[in-house]
């Protein structure tokens, strides 16, 4: 049975989610091959000539499709990355604004094996999330190794230590100005849109 949630976000606007639990039957998996070629052609003449060869690469992508049988008795097609097997009990999350009647699929969950996933990308809610890669913290990593590096070269090329010094200090300048951007558009991401583990847990999922 399809629960709903009718729920406030952080930043002050309303909206909805609902989630559905069944089981996975029907699972197919497959692996699709695509060849691509670039390059080629030439030219020759009486004088002579040459011919470029054509470079030629392939691409594996492994797929997967399955149908939930809800336990409302409905059923859906998914064509994911869910790891799930026949029989496997999932969960399926979707919502919108209030405004909107109709929403899209937001998060797919194995309630058997605890694995998760987003199923659709293509929302604002799926993009403020994706933005971050692997997580802020990661990004605060490779920010602080770069900072590290600049730091590295600037002392091994400065000409005097009273040189190496004032760079020292423009890029501790440089390094506490891409922080506090980095924090306000992180604090203004978790105003603007729930994470994924506030959905979660609205849903009890």
């Amino acid at each position: 049975m399809t629960k709903r949630y009718d729920i406030v976000f952080a930043s002050g606007d309303s909206g909805w989610l609902c989630r559905n639990d069944g089981h996975v039957v029907g699972l197919q998996r497959w692996s699709e091959t695509h060849v691509s070629s670039s390059g080629g052609g030439g030219h020759i003449d009486k004088y002579g000539g040459h011919i470029e060869a054509t470079r030629i690469s392939s691409t594996v992508q492994d797929r997967t499709e399955f149908w939930v049988k809800f336990d409302d008795g409905s059923e859906k097609q998914f064509s994911c990355d869910l790891s799930v097997r026949d029989g496997h009990r999932v969960a399926v999350i979707w919502g919108a604004p209030a405004s909107q009647k109709e929403g899209k699929y937001l998060i797919m969950k194995n309630l058997t094996t605890g694995h998760w996933i987003l199923v659709n990308r293509d929302t604002p809610f799926q993009r403020a999330y994706s933005a971050w890669g692997d997580g802020p913290s990661a990004q605060m990593r490779r920010f602080t190794m770069a900072i590290a590096l600049l730091i590295f070269l600037v002392v091994l090329y400065a000409k005097s230590p009273k040189e190496a010094g004032l760079a020292l200090v423009l890029v501790g300048l440089v390094f506490g100005l891409f922080a506090c951007l980095f924090i306000v558009q992180m604090m203004y991401n978790n105003k603007k849109l729930p994470m994924i583990n506030e959905v979660m847990a609205i849903t009890k999922v």
